[in-house]
C-alpha cells in the first residue's frame, strides 16, 4: 500500500511538472514571440509608410487641379 501511494505521488508530481512547464514555457514563448514580432514588424511598417509617401508625391496637392482642357478631345 505504501508503494502505491509513493508511485501515485510521483505520477502526480510528474504530471504537475509537465503541466507547469508547458504553461509557463508557453507564456514565456508567447512573450518572446510578441517581442520578436514587434522588432520585425515595426521597421517594415515604417518602410511601407515611407514607400507610400514616396509613391504619391502629390499626396496633399494635385498639380492638375486647375487644368481645364480635356486631353481626350
Amino acid at each position: 500500500m505504501k508503494i502505491l501511494i509513493h508511485v501515485l505521488f510521483i505520477l502526480v508530481l510528474l504530471v504537475g511538472g509537465f503541466w507547469a512547464g508547458y504553461f509557463f514555457g508557453n507564456k514565456v514563448g508567447y512573450k518572446k514571440g510578441v517581442a520578436v514580432q514587434q522588432v520585425i514588424v515595426n521597421p517594415i511598417e515604417q518602410a511601407t509608410e515611407q514607400a507610400e509617401e514616396y509613391a504619391n508625391p502629390f499626396k496633399y496637392q494635385n498639380p492638375f487641379e486647375d487644368v481645364k482642357t480635356n486631353p481626350f478631345e
